[in-house]
């Protein structure tokens, strides 16, 4: 008989606080740097008042849906729960679609 392994459960969130630089989506396939304003918890999801550094516009964003560069490398603040998010990583850090 097989035994059934057991999945490791660890929490994956990156520590967002308020003043901190994310890259946060602006328009289709464009990501861009933004200032963290305030945080919200709702519906076990967490989402972000955010300020774009190039525009000045303020809007509310999911976490799911932004990133940060950690030692040069993109990072996601949620874990990508299906393939196509883990696509989507796939393809920002292939091709660059981040506006430095």
């Amino acid at each position: 008989m097989l035994k059934k392994k057991k999945k490791f459960k660890d929490i994956y969130k990156i520590p967002v606080f308020p003043g901190d630089p994310i890259f946060a989506p602006a328009a289709k396939d464009v990501y861009r740097k933004a200032k963290v304003l305030d945080s919200k918890l709702k519906d076990n999801h967490q989402f972000f008042r955010i300020q774009f550094e190039s525009t000045g516009t303020t809007h509310y964003v999911s976490a799911e849906l932004c990133y940060r560069v950690l030692n040069g490398i993109i990072v996601p603040l949620e874990k990508p729960t299906n393939m196509k998010q883990k696509f989507c990583i796939w393809l920002v850090r292939k091709f660059g679609l981040i506006e430095m």
